[in-house]
């Protein structure tokens, strides 16, 4: 959730938006959510119906998407992401595509 903050934070006000699903129970998301713990958009999917649909193998599994819905990146969360995140937003800045 330290990673996942902190990217909020920092992509705050941009065309760029953070969901989350996990398999935690509703009510302890709601938790979650009340405590400000998780202040991205966030649902449960504690059947993994998501999961076996999109073949997550491992947890936690991060996709960026540009507006076309194409995936420039699926991984672990970290600098990567951020560094997609980034390109993305400056394509979008500049108007070019690559």
């Amino acid at each position: 959730m330290e990673i996942t903050n902190a990217m909020q934070t920092k992509f705050a006000r941009k065309p760029l938006e953070i969901i989350g699903v996990n398999n935690d129970p509703l009510q302890k998301l709601r938790t979650l959510q009340a405590d400000k713990l998780v202040p991205w958009t966030n649902f449960t999917d504690p059947e993994n119906k998501l999961a076996k649909e999109y073949r997550v193998g491992i947890w936690p599994l991060v996709y960026v998407l540009d507006g076309e819905r194409k995936i420039h990146y699926a991984g672990a969360p970290g600098s990567f992401v951020e560094l997609t995140a980034d390109a993305l937003l400056a394509e979008i800045k500049t108007g070019t595509k690559k």
